[in-house]
């Protein structure tokens, strides 16, 4: 007997598969936030590190005392109050070129990284996304936020997105 939607089923299998390849399969459990769209979990006893696909979030100090962009410190805490010790689902969508897996993580049903940019505490993502990976939602979720003056919106002209100033902080780096 055929199946009324075949499409379906191979995508769920494919995307189960992708996910075991990239070390992320079965029950997940967040362990630490590394940043606010950096999250460390466990899965089935392995270790991964998660980039969150679709945003970023304010710049952490990049060594020990040094500067950090505002609202860093603010964002790592929401993240971790999201997931802590929670059991996360994971839809992966590659890697960055650090090589960390790129994803979006699941609270039951909560959608954790546009519940950062809904909390005004990052940004959608301005680089090269993956293939099939739709900002729509998190765009019209951060005009909400941004209208609302939540979090790094609060600083109006004084906000640098992490994408500059990244680039602002790796120059003054190269430098010395």
């Amino acid at each position: 007997m055929l199946t009324p939607f075949p499409t379906v089923r191979w995508i769920v299998i494919g995307w189960v598969v992708f996910s075991a390849a990239q070390g992320i399969a079965g029950t997940c459990r967040a362990t630490r936030a590394l940043a606010g769209d950096l999250l460390e979990i466990t899965c089935n006893e392995q270790q991964s590190i998660l980039q969150l696909a679709g945003i970023d979030a304010p710049e952490m100090p990049s060594v020990e005392g040094g500067p950090g962009q505002p609202f860093c410190e603010r964002a790592r805490l929401h993240l971790a109050e999201l997931v802590s010790s929670q059991t996360v689902s994971v839809e992966t969508y590659g890697r960055d070129r650090y090589d960390r897996t790129l994803a979006v993580v699941f609270v039951r049903d909560l959608n954790v990284n546009l519940e950062m940019v809904k909390a005004g505490l990052a940004e959608v993502y301005r680089g090269m996304l993956s293939e099939g990976f739709d900002l729509t939602t998190y765009r019209n979720t951060e005009q909400k936020a941004r209208r609302a003056l939540l979090g790094i919106w609060v600083l109006r002209d004084q906000y640098f997105s992490p994408e500059d100033w990244r680039e602002i902080h790796e120059k003054r780096t190269d430098n010395r």
